[in-house]
């Protein structure tokens, strides 16, 4: 690309900056709405898709017999905190 045509994008974006600045005040609103709309309805599948899960996990594990305990804390947090290097027991 010469320096004329990338003179004539800079200029037509300069153009256009005031006519997306009047898109938004126009239609921001809203489309935030239905932004906000579907990301509840996201968030919702989810947490059904987890209960399921959950549900499941509960009869797999009482069909086994298997008897789940709390692990304790000094096992599985690791000491000296997680700063990108590993961590001594």
């Amino acid at each position: 690309m010469d320096d004329s045509t990338k003179e004539m994008i800079t200029a037509v974006a300069e153009a256009l900056k005031p006519l997306t600045g009047l898109a938004e005040r126009l239609f921001g609103g809203p489309f935030d709405q239905v932004g906000r709309i579907v990301e509840n309805e996201l968030r919702f599948r989810g947490q059904v898709r987890e209960l399921a899960l959950l549900k499941k996990l509960k009869r797999v594990i009482a069909e086994s017999g298997f008897d789940p305990r709390t692990i304790p804390d000094n096992i599985w947090v690791p000491r000296g905190g997680f700063g990108g290097r590993l961590c001594r027991l």
